[in-house]
């Protein structure tokens, strides 16, 4: 039975070992019988369910990022009070705090779908109408 190499495996996988892959094959080269293909398998589904759980983690942290964040250096490039204005008919104050997340209420402020999906859109407009501009002689 391969018990001892596998849980060395799950050991070296856990430290993101370089040499996980290589001892793996190694490990598979010594499968003999079908105990032996059976726990690879069973540590094969702990693989692939510890690193579904590792993406989804991911995917929520994310989502946690303010538009800010996901601007990066574009943030400071747009003119947002035009934006809050022109396609929302708010005041620059309220995108800002859409924008940076702050808390408003004792809730942290964001964007609804929809209104993601508009400043998404607004930016788009923008970016075709300099586009536009910076083309024309």
């Amino acid at each position: 039975m391969i018990t001892t190499e596998l849980d060395i495996l799950r050991v070296m996988i856990a430290e993101n070992n370089p040499e996980s892959y290589a001892y793996l094959v190694e490990t598979l080269a010594k499968c003999s019988t079908d105990e032996d293909r059976n726990a690879v398998n069973a540590l094969a589904q702990e693989l692939i369910k510890s690193t579904a759980e590792s993406i989804k983690e991911l995917n929520e942290k994310v989502d946690e990022f303010t538009m800010k964040e996901k601007l990066g250096d574009l943030y400071e490039a747009v003119n947002f009070a035009y934006i809050a204005r022109h396609y929302f008919g708010k005041t620059k104050s309220w995108l800002y705090h859409k924008i940076k997340g702050n808390t408003v209420n004792g809730k942290p402020a964001g964007f609804t779908t929809d209104e993601e999906i508009k400043f998404k859109t607004a930016l788009i407009d923008l970016s075709v109408s300099l586009a536009n501009f910076a083309t024309k002689s």
